[in-house]
């Protein structure tokens, strides 16, 4: 669902994964998870989310996130990556991001307050990205 010009994390996935081809569903369509985040980390895609916040809840806690969507600046994805929960538009916009292993956030592992949450993607950069569809 595009809004003021920002498309859902699940939508947009689902957009890149008809355009390159990425029909492994089972396995949360891994191609076009690298695929988006190649392209946030190069700057070619802005993403935006709610961005977890220093002390209240854990990760898993919707109250533990800004009401407010930030932009995600691109060196964020050097060591983050998309999660499961964002391919699907049927969960609630829950933490979308994750580290890429245990330990890339921090001593704290997962528990580092650094996760992302309701995840948009700019329509324009992301139909510049992907034009078509297959």
């Amino acid at each position: 669902m595009q809004q003021d010009g920002w498309i859902s994390i699940a939508d947009a996935i689902q957009r890149v994964s008809e355009s390159i081809g990425d029909t492994n569903k089972a396995g949360c369509y891994p191609d076009a998870l690298a695929a988006i985040r190649a392209a946030a980390y190069d700057g070619k895609i802005s993403m935006r989310g709610r961005k977890q916040l220093p002390s209240r809840g854990d990760f898993r806690s919707r109250d533990a996130y800004s009401d407010l969507r930030t932009d995600i600046e691109s060196v964020y994805w050097r060591n983050s990556v998309l999660n499961a929960y964002s391919t699907s538009p049927q969960l609630p916009p829950d933490y979308h991001t994750q580290p890429e292993s245990v330990k890339a956030w921090g001593p704290a592992g997962p528990d580092e307050r650094n996760h992302y949450a309701d995840l948009v993607v700019s329509a324009l950069d992301l139909f510049r990205q992907w034009p078509t569809r297959r």
